[in-house]
C-alpha cells in the first residue's frame, strides 16, 4: 500500500479501507466498510493538517486479482520540503493498520497482537527527483522451511467476529495465491 509518494511539492496519498471479495454488492453499500473507510480518511487529513493544502478525491473500488478495496485520493501541495522520516511518523501507521485512538491502539496491538515482524512496516526511497514510501499490508514471513501469513482487519462499530473472520481468511488466500 502506498503511504505516500512526493514529488514536485505534491504529496500523494490515499486512504485504504474496507474489504470485500470480488463477488457482492458494492462496498459503498455496506455502513460497516463505510466507516473503517471514513476514519482512515480522517486520519490521514488530520495527520497531514498543516504541511499545505488538502485535497481528498473520489472514492472508489479498487479492484485486485482476489478482493476489492475501498480506495480514496489524498494530495496536499506542501507549503515546505518536508523530511522523509518526519512524514514516515506523521502517517504511519493509520488508521488502517494501527487502529484509533492511535495511541491506545498501538498499546492493545502491543499486548495482544503477538510478533508482528515486518507486517505493516514501512519501506521506501528519496531520491532527487521524488520520495516514495509503502507499506506491507499483507506479509509473508520465513523461519526456516516454515513460512506465517500476516494480515489484518478493521474492527469497528458495527463489525461481526464471522465476517472479520472471513474477511482475515480472504486476505490470506490472497497473499498465499501470489506464492
Amino acid at each position: 500500500e502506498l503511504l505516500f509518494r512526493l514529488k514536485d511539492g505534491v504529496l500523494t496519498t490515499m486512504a485504504l479501507a474496507g474489504t470485500a471479495a470480488l463477488d457482492g454488492p458494492p462496498l459503498s453499500e455496506d455502513p460497516k466498510e463505510v466507516l473503517e473507510h471514513r476514519l482512515v480518511i480522517e486520519h490521514i487529513v488530520s495527520a497531514l493538517a498543516g504541511l499545505g493544502e488538502i485535497s481528498v478525491g473520489a472514492t472508489d473500488e479498487a479492484v485486485y486479482p482476489q478482493l476489492r478495496h475501498l480506495r480514496t485520493p489524498i494530495e496536499v501541495r506542501l507549503n515546505d520540503s518536508p523530511v522523509f522520516l518526519n512524514l514516515i511518523a506523521r502517517l504511519h501507521p493509520t488508521a488502517a493498520l494501527g487502529g484509533l485512538p492511535r495511541g491506545a491502539a498501538l498499546d492493545f496491538l502491543r499486548l495482544r497482537g503477538g510478533e508482528r515482524g515486518r507486517f505493516g512496516s514501512p519501506f521506501g526511497f528519496v531520491s532527487e527527483a521524488e520520495m516514495v514510501c509503502v507499506v506491507a499490508i499483507r506479509c509473508v514471513q520465513w523461519s526456516g522451511s516454515r513460512a506465517s501469513l500476516l494480515s489484518g482487519c478493521g474492527v469497528v462499530e458495527g463489525s461481526v467476529a464471522e465476517r472479520e473472520w472471513r474477511e482475515l481468511a480472504l486476505k490470506r488466500r490472497s497473499t498465499a495465491r501470489q506464492l
